[in-house]
């Protein structure tokens, strides 16, 4: 029986659906994706914000839909200094900024640093 080579996909974690005993469902950021990808299987200690380079395969789960379902991961460092410039945690002051550049507002005066 031929194995099928695993998929692998380096993602930003944004959001934990579930997580019990090791066992995780993440909804992750990938470049090259338009939505948050589910990502499931074990994956203890996984955090928001984390970075993941995971390898598995894609399944189509009869309730929840398409899935990457994880065999290998890793938590690694992003690759530029722009990603980890880019932090995922916000801040009230970052959350404003964000909604006014959405809502095309000019910012007028400089953020405290």
């Amino acid at each position: 029986m031929d194995q099928k080579p695993l998929d692998y996909l380096r993602c930003v974690v944004e959001r934990i659906t579930y997580q019990s005993d090791g066992y995780s469902v993440l909804k992750c950021a990938a470049k090259g994706y338009n939505d948050l990808i589910a990502v499931v299987g074990m994956m203890p200690d996984t955090h928001v914000g984390s970075v993941l380079t995971v390898g598995g395969h894609w399944k189509i789960d009869s309730k929840y839909g398409r899935q990457f379902e994880v065999v290998t991961f890793e938590e690694t460092l992003p690759a530029t200094v722009y990603g980890t410039q880019t932090s995922h945690i916000t801040t009230p002051r970052k959350t404003k900024h964000l909604h006014e550049v959405k809502q095309g507002k000019q910012r007028t005066r400089k953020a405290k640093t």
